[in-house]
């Protein structure tokens, strides 16, 4: 009894969260709690370090745009249009980076210095203002190649840093 409750305790608070921050009759509660939207998601200009809860899957864009992000965990595992995580001035790492963006990645201002968790087939447009090495951020021509290829080459090195021996 007392393990419902708590059940429908938890479901109750991500309940409320998702009525006062998406619009009402585009998101989905699974049973896991993980929030599925049918939607764009906007999250930019909010204090968040990270998110209170775990998405799932978004069918539109997701912005989290002018944040305190510190992590990416909660962030949607599928996005099926484009995720924007401009001026980020904290988030370091792209650890829980989606597994799936089918549109465009917009990065700038946020101080990464890896795409070693971008997985295959991101389509990345700005990368002005990161940390990652001057040598990348100068090829964005060729980003899709880096990206696609990063792990098969072994560019990074174990601590995130460019492999300039590759």
């Amino acid at each position: 009894m007392i393990k419902l409750f708590e059940e429908y305790s938890e479901y109750k608070e991500v309940e409320q969260w998702c009525i006062s921050h998406l619009t009402p009759g585009t998101y989905k509660i699974n049973d896991d709690l993980t929030i599925d939207v049918s939607d764009d998601v906007y999250l930019d200009n909010r204090r968040y370090s990270e998110l209170p809860f775990a998405f799932g899957e978004v069918d539109g864009d997701f912005d989290v745009s002018y944040s305190h992000f510190t992590t990416l965990k909660g962030f949607p595992k599928v996005i099926q249009e484009n995720l924007y995580m401009n001026k980020n001035y904290l988030l370091t790492t792209l650890e829980h980076f989606p597994l799936e963006v089918n549109g465009n990645v917009e990065l700038e201002d946020t101080p990464i210095s890896s795409l070693i968790y971008i997985p295959k087939g991101t389509h990345i447009v700005s990368l002005y203002g990161t940390n990652l090495p001057q040598e990348i951020r100068d090829e964005d021509e060729y980003i899709d190649d880096i990206i696609n290829n990063q792990m098969d080459y072994n560019i990074w090195n174990f601590d995130g840093t460019l492999n300039y021996a590759r």
